[in-house]
């Protein structure tokens, strides 16, 4: 069950850090900070 639960958490916090890089990427181009850095996705 735990192997299981791990299978599927590991790609989603995946997506959630590649998203993550990219928004931070396009805010780096625009010299602007990030609008929330506590929040997860903004």
């Amino acid at each position: 069950m735990l192997v299981l639960i791990g299978a599927f958490l590991l790609p989603v916090l995946g997506v959630v850090i590649v998203i993550r890089c990219v928004l931070s990427l396009l805010n780096a181009q625009k010299h602007r900070p990030m609008p929330n850095p506590e929040t997860w996705l903004a």
